[in-house]
This record gives structure tokens, sequence and C-alpha cells, in this order.
């Protein structure tokens, strides 16, 4: 129940989540010392500006905010998080690790199989 909360009272402004949201955000967890973080980091800025305003991309670093990493269990690091744009309280998919540009992209769109 708290991570729904969360989730929609970022992305909806609503706790109870009753209506749509879009578009479906994207959550990007680094931490400024890992290196694989920092790699991922400005090919996620280049695959945010090709999905245009299909995706919202939200950067939250996990050494300043330790309780939203802790409400949505971010273990390693990077960490991506895909919500449903339709039902934001419900993680789609979510994936640990560097990715490439183009995987980002695919991730986003729903079409990422590792």
């Amino acid at each position: 129940m708290l991570r729904k909360s969360f989730v929609c009272a970022l992305f909806a402004n609503d706790t109870d989540c009753s209506y749509h949201v879009y578009p479906s955000p994207l959550f990007f967890f680094p931490i400024r010392w890992c290196g694989p973080c920092q790699f991922v980091a400005p090919l996620l800025v280049e695959a945010a500006e090709e999905l245009g305003p299909t995706t919202r991309v939200v950067k939250l670093d996990s050494d300043k905010y330790p309780q939203i990493s802790s409400v949505l269990k971010v273990g390693g690091l990077p960490t991506l998080i895909r919500f449903d744009g339709g039902d934001i309280s419900k993680e789609v998919q979510r994936i640990e690790g560097a990715l490439t540009k183009d995987q980002m992209i695919e991730f986003a769109q729903g079409n990422f199989n590792r």
C-alpha cells in the first residue's frame, strides 16, 4: 500500500489512482560513486530525448533519496523501473544493471527481454 500511495502521489497527486496518467513513468536509480550508473546516465538522457513525450523519466539518486529507494525496493544499481501509465500503482518491469541506449528505449516501450 505504501508503494501504491507513493507512486500515485508522485505522478497523479491522487492517492487512490482513480485516473490515468500519461506518459508512462520510468524511474532511474543511480548513485554518484557507481561506475555503471555514470556510464548509463548520459545514455538515458539520449533515450529520453528520443522517446519524447511518450515516457516520463525520473532520476532519483539512491544516496539522496534512500526512503524512496526503500519503498520501491531498489537493490542493485543502476535500476530502471517502468510503471503502467494507465495504472501507475502497477510496476510493470524492472531491471538492474547497465543498458545501452537502444535497450533503454526498448525497456521503456515494453519490448525488452533480458
